[in-house]
């Protein structure tokens, strides 16, 4: 993810906020890389057993043998150093803004949550393939971003709002397009790009955005509705994971052992 959208939203009467949970994922992310090369793996690459081992996403683990906490784990598991480098520089810019906008709460759900979607999306897409990074959340916050600067009544000037809309959507479509491109160049990349977990956190970011960006206010309604809002974003996940696991295991079934007496 080499382009990183411009940020530049400076706010009519206050300062941006010191990126503090932004700063945290990156240290969480960066942290678990080098534990793992602590460990033994490779500083440049990663190969899937490593990655398995330390919590990457694969369908046969993750919905076959019922290890959903992979789809949490995989956000943090990165195949090398410029994989982390990229991911990290983007969250960045991108964790930045968002948390310019939303509350400490909603943006670590927001990461969360569109991490979650993300690599479901990405084992239902492609059940054989390993998949690891923060990318699909990054996208996420990319997609809450674009349906928030098109619908809120955001506290800045509307050309810092349309240059920043246009710059989210720039790198939006150039970095799906690269991971696009990237999956036909064999021999040059390390590993494939999983555009569809980057497509399942863009979906579930524009979601998440859409349901929150009339309320982000600080008064009790609004803090209300937030609050009823992830608990229904939540039961919706927790419905297409039950529904996902129920495909995979009907395509996939468990092999029939005879009976034996003894």
């Amino acid at each position: 993810m080499p382009d990183t959208p411009e940020t530049t939203a400076p706010s009519q009467d206050e300062e941006w906020p010191d990126p503090v949970f932004t700063i945290s994922l990156i240290v969480a992310n960066t942290a678990v890389f080098l534990l793992m090369v602590a460990k033994g793996v490779s500083f440049w690459t990663t190969n899937e057993y490593q990655a398995l081992k330390w919590g990457a996403d694969v369908a046969q683990l993750t919905l076959g043998q019922h290890q959903y906490w992979r789809l949490f784990t995989a956000n943090f598991i990165h195949i090398g150093f410029v994989h982390l480098a990229f991911n990290m520089i983007v969250l960045f810019g991108l964790g930045r803004l968002a948390e310019y906008f939303f509350s400490a709460t909603d943006f670590l759900l927001l990461y969360i949550y569109t991490g979650l979607c993300s690599a479901l999306l990405g084992v239902v897409w492609e059940p054989m393939a390993t998949s690891a990074g923060a990318s699909g959340a990054i996208f996420g916050i990319s997609g809450v971003m674009l349906t928030t600067l098109m619908f809120a009544d955001l506290p800045i000037t509307k050309e810092s709002k349309e240059k920043v809309l246009n710059s989210v959507i720039w790198f939006t479509v150039a970095n799906l397009f690269i991971g696009g491109i990237e999956n036909y160049l064999p021999g040059i990349f390390h590993a494939r790009i999983d555009n569809a977990g980057h497509i399942g956190g863009l979906v579930s970011g524009m979601v998440v955005g859409g349901v929150l960006c009339k309320h982000l206010g600080e008064s009790e309604a609004d803090r209300e509705y937030r609050g009823w809002a992830w608990v229904t974003l939540l039961a919706v996940f927790l419905v297409l994971l039950a529904l996902a696991a129920r495909h995979y295991h009907a395509a996939h079934p468990l092999p029939v052992i005879p009976a034996r007496m003894r």
